[in-house]
Order: structure tokens, then sequence, then C-alpha cells
């Protein structure tokens, strides 16, 4: 009677590897790119939601005058 062969997953011949990163589509290749590329979102979207704050709060302050 023959053994079971081992599935590929427990077979100690076969050298599994990791897959290789690889940034998304459009990204750059560099792994420390893409956070700055959020800081620089999360700034910008700061940015704009303090602007739309400034200009409705300089809206209801001129009509409260």
């Amino acid at each position: 009677m023959q053994m079971p062969r081992p599935s590929p997953a427990n077979d100690p011949d076969v050298q599994h590897k990791a897959p290789a990163w690889s940034p998304l589509p459009g990204a750059s290749s560099h792994p420390g790119a893409s956070l700055r590329w959020v800081w620089l979102k999360v700034l910008a979207v700061g940015f704009a939601l303090a602007a739309s704050v400034g200009l409705i709060g300089m809206a209801l302050g001129s009509r409260c005058l």
C-alpha cells in the first residue's frame, strides 16, 4: 500500500516564498512614499475643512452684525 503524498504546504522539499511586496498601480515603489501621500492628503483635507469652517464663520459673523 502506497503512502499518501504530502500536500505542497507540508512538503519539506518545497520552498515557500512570501509574495514580493508590490505597490498599487500608479503608486511609488518606495514603501514610505505611500505614507507620505496619506499624510499629504490628511493635511489637504484638514486645510480644506478649516477653510470651509472659517468661511462659514465669516458669513455667519457678518450676518449677525
